[in-house]
């Protein structure tokens, strides 16, 4: 739902309203009032018409029919704005934007990767429209790139992205990834940098490895913020370079508190906002949302009408709408709530455009729900006969061979190391990755240690590329758990001792869910648990396994073409076409010899 436009008639109720000409259709009263403007707590009412406030403080415009809701002493604020959401982890956007609005985000910027990458400007124009019916306000974050090692035409060809550009609802051009090849003065890339820049779009760099010294050739080659900081130094050096900062909080990196000084000493900490980054339904039914980082903020001593303009004014002002939006003052769209206390509960109440939508953490208008049966996604292509053999799983690699392996540190960055099959040109003590293209076309694999040498087999469709990622030590349970994600049309699952021990499906677009998101925290969860009853480390695993087949993260990758090394850009393991892929090595049989029950290598081996 974008804002209404603020019309030369509804200025004029506003005026109206303000001076006591006309009553205000809605009054809420005895509140104290977080003026982020002003950066002051302030006693008095907000007063409403047109689904717009047209005053603050001491108001004058009850009549008859006004609406009058007490706050009872209660705080009120504007609605929160999340400038950099990724509405695809795992719950659709629907899912997603239906719980942030219970807990008083009443604005999202917001990229869908998945579904741009997989339908027509059309379609991804018909989702949009679908999605602005509900009761919260959407703006979109169109992708430069992809993040599997597409090329700029292949995933995104100029002439359809530049239709999606142009629509009123788009925001921001961002999370691009590609940083690397805008310093190096990639033309298509910076091509389509300034086409968004032209259109007054706000341009949002990913700029993770980049460092304080690259930083600043981020903002020369067209980039006005970046959401990567992770230390003080680097969200410094990027205010020092022009950017606006969006200081990031979320299930993969919880740098809030990290980040605290610079909030609490910077003079230009109008420049900085606060986002979840895409947090994963367990992190984010566990923690909340804008309101978990508020929350926080305030317990480490930020007063509370900057807390609040971190999560509303600065945000709105980054992505363009800081006029309409974020704000409690007159002009400003009446998006506001009613919060008792910063202690991590649901808003007594929510307002979108003057109109009650959430009380108490739940809906009362209609969510507008969307019918995604109704929008033609891409299938994942790949043969249901493939995902359930075995024999797809058994490695390809030699015997007795040198091979690369990926070792994880965390859930989202791994080193390059070697490794040596045996006699079965298994890897000892690893685990086998194998990644097959949304198009069916190719199959790519690589070893592992650290994601968890004890998962007999875990499939995902939930990754970066769109296709499908299985893992395992065991070529039957992958193929079981490949099995289970085909006949779901996507989702996660994990086989153990010849059963499917955990799962989810993930049936709109292969990548997503419209479940409510407290009942995808309880299946994530679940999934979790049984990961790392396997061995799995980290608290995190949505994004681990979205990751996978990240082309921007150190340091190997498993892709579509390939088992890529990030730093040198080679593909060091080439993927083979299915139609063309030799089969399994060593055994005429085709038989799928179990990849565990060796010992790892010791040092020189």
């Amino acid at each position: 739902m974008l804002p209404a436009p603020a019309t030369s008639q509804v200025l004029e109720e506003l005026t109206a309203v303000a001076m006591g000409r006309r009553p205000a259709e809605r009054i809420v009263e005895n509140a104290r009032l977080v003026n982020v403007h002003s950066q002051e707590i302030l006693e008095g009412s907000v007063a409403i018409t047109s689904g717009r406030i047209a005053a603050v403080g001491e108001v004058h415009g009850s009549g008859p029919d006004t609406e009058v809701i007490d706050a009872q002493g209660a705080y009120v604020l504007p609605g929160y704005v999340e400038p950099h959401a990724h509405p695809w982890m795992i719950a659709t956007p629907d899912s997603y934007g239906e719980y942030a609005l219970r807990r008083g985000t009443t604005t999202i910027a917001g990229e869908m990767l998945n579904m741009q990458a997989e339908t027509t400007p059309t379609g991804m124009r018909r989702i949009h429209d679908d999605l602005q019916r509900m009761p919260i306000r959407w703006f979109w974050t169109v992708r430069a790139t992809g993040q599997s090692g597409e090329e700029l035409e292949e995933i995104f060809p100029w002439a359809d992205w530049e239709d999606y550009l142009a629509h009123e609802d788009v925001a921001v051009l961002g999370e691009v990834t590609g940083w690397p090849q805008a310093l190096a003065g990639d033309p298509e890339l910076l091509r389509r940098i300034a086409a968004a820049r032209r259109r007054g779009l706000a341009v949002d760099a990913h700029s993770a490895g980049a460092g304080p010294k690259r930083i600043p050739g981020l903002a020369a080659a067209g980039f006005t913020s970046d959401h990567e900081a992770i230390t003080v130094e680097e969200a410094r050096a990027a205010l020092r370079a022009g950017l606006n900062v969006q200081l990031r909080h979320s299930s993969l990196r919880p740098d809030i508190e990290t980040l605290l000084p610079l909030i609490q000493e910077t003079d230009a900490w109008h420049r900085l906002a606060i986002t979840t980054d895409g947090a994963a339904p367990a992190w984010s039914g566990r923690y909340g949302l804008a309101d978990g980082i508020v929350k926080i903020l305030i317990e480490h001593g930020i007063p509370i009408p900057k807390a609040v303009a971190l999560a509303t004014l600065n945000p709105a002002t980054q992505i363009g709408k800081g006029r309409d939006l974020g704000g409690l003052a007159p002009g400003f769209a009446a998006d506001l709530q009613i919060v008792r206390d910063f202690d991590g509960q649901p808003p007594e109440l929510v307002m979108v455009g003057g109109r009650t939508v959430s009380v108490r953490g739940e809906l009362v208008v209609d969510p507008c729900r969307v019918d995604w049966g109704a929008h033609p996604i891409a299938p994942l292509r790949v043969p249901a006969s493939v995902l359930a053999d075995p024999a797809s799983y058994r490695p390809r690699s030699a015997p007795r061979a040198t091979v690369p392996l990926m070792r994880f540190v965390s859930p989202a960055v791994t080193k390059a190391e070697e490794a040596v099959t045996d006699d079965r040109g298994v890897v000892p003590g690893a685990a086998l990755m194998v990644h097959f293209s949304r198009d069916g076309r190719l199959r790519a694999e690589g070893w592992t240690r650290g994601f968890g040498e004890r998962i007999e087999g875990m499939a995902s469709t939930f990754t970066t590329s769109r296709g499908i990622v299985v893992f395992g030590t065991d070529p039957a349970a992958m193929a079981q758990a490949a099995a289970r994600v085909a006949e779901t049309r996507g989702g996660i699952a994990i086989s153990r001792g010849g059963r499917i021990t955990a799962s989810m499906a993930l049936d709109v677009g292969w990548t997503t869910s419209a479940k409510p998101l407290e009942e995808l925290q309880r299946e994530t969860e679940e999934i979790w648990a049984e990961a790392v009853r396997g061995g799995y480390e980290y608290q995190e695993l949505a994004f681990g396994l979205c990751f996978l087949s990240a082309d921007f993260l150190p340091r190997l990758r498993l892709v579509n073409e390939g088992l890529l090394d990030i730093v040198t850009r080679e593909i060091l393991v080439p993927a083979t076409r299915l139609d063309q892929d030799p089969g399994p090595r060593g055994d005429p049989a085709g038989r799928a010899p179990s990849l565990a029950g060796q010992p790892a290598p010791g040092p020189g081996s």
